[in-house]
């Protein structure tokens, strides 16, 4: 009899609730990774429970209540509308599981119920395009941690990063068109999460964002002063990758830029990086820059064209 196997889909995470409290213990879980702050442990829990957690969960919390929805976080619902998109296209082939580095619905609980359903083969696909220490490896870490601790029995498979698949940056392509579809912009915004530049992977980070760009750009057949490749979600005093997207989008209408349409193709499901970040601070720094028309393309999230592409390496990597 063929081993039953399973598909699970990771993404980064979101708090329970728009809280204080909510807020503050995902942060904890967040920040308190080596791989997303890279200071030694004890100036790590010093730095986080001194300055940051005392601070920062207030003003997240407010920032993640202007985009909560009836149903709870974009990025949870999101995903989860993405698991289901794909569980019928796979049909019966694969049980499709989604789980989040931090916070709810945890690694453990869909390890524990991959491995109480039967299941011995997991196919791995980490939403993340490009591979960064704070995203892409952090969670394969976990994942490999979690299923070697608990159920070494069973045997995981991961996708690679998939920044430059045809597949997928034909989805993007699409998804990107189907949106900017009678849309004034002069300059096309490809933004993508920042990372400090001292980190071992920010160079090979910063070239796989600048090959999915490029790549999208050129399906879009956007000439080369039409677009720029720009980084995110800055943190702490550090020197981050740039050129900045907020700094950009402050200085575009100085220099004539008036009308921009913005994409985001690192995260796979909208969230507070794109709907808060960008489709709030960021389009009020353009307009308060000068800016007249901001258009900001949704991520994959469920369409289709994702769908078929994650299914489509799942199938050519585990042969189900």
């Amino acid at each position: 009899m063929k081993e039953s196997r399973a598909v699970l889909l990771l993404n980064l995470g979101s708090p329970d609730a728009p809280s204080v409290p909510a807020v503050k213990k995902y942060l904890r879980e967040f920040l308190g990774d080596k791989h997303v702050i890279s200071l030694p442990w004890i100036l790590r829990k010093i730095l986080l429970e001194c300055v940051i957690l005392p601070r920062r969960p207030k003003k997240s919390a407010a920032y993640y209540s202007k985009i909560w929805t009836e149903n709870g976080s974009p990025l949870i619902v999101e995903t989860e509308k993405l698991r289901e998109r794909v569980t019928e296209k796979i049909g019966g082939r694969a049980k499709v599981f989604c789980a989040m580095r931090y916070g709810n619905p945890g690694i453990e609980n869909a390890a524990k119920t991959i491995y109480e359903s039967g299941i011995r083969k997991v196919f791995v696909i980490p939403l993340y395009p490009q591979k960064a220490e704070s995203s892409w490896l952090t969670a394969v870490e976990k994942t490999q941690k979690v299923f070697a601790k608990k159920f070494p029995q069973v045997k995981l498979d991961f996708a690679a990063p998939y920044y430059c698949n045809p597949e997928f940056i034909a989805a993007l392509e699409k998804s990107a068109k189907k949106f900017l579809i009678g849309k004034n912009f002069e300059k096309l915004l490809i933004s993508f999460h920042g990372v400090p530049v001292k980190t071992k992977l920010s160079k090979s980070y910063k070239a796989e964002c600048e090959t999915t760009a490029e790549l999208l750009a050129s399906a879009l057949n956007l000439p080369r002063e039409r677009w720029e490749c720009v980084f995110q979600s800055r943190f702490g005093r550090g020197k981050w990758l740039e050129p900045s997207t907020g700094e950009r989008l402050k200085n575009l209408p100085k220099e004539g830029v008036k009308n921009i349409a913005i994409i985001a193709p690192g995260f796979a499901a909208d969230c507070l990086e794109t709907l808060e970040e960008l489709g709030v601070r960021g389009k009020k720094t353009f307009s308060e820059s000068g800016g007249n028309n901001f258009h900001m393309v949704p991520c994959l999230n469920d369409s289709e064209d994702f769908a078929n592409f994650l299914v489509n390496i799942a199938q050519k990597n585990s042969g189900f």
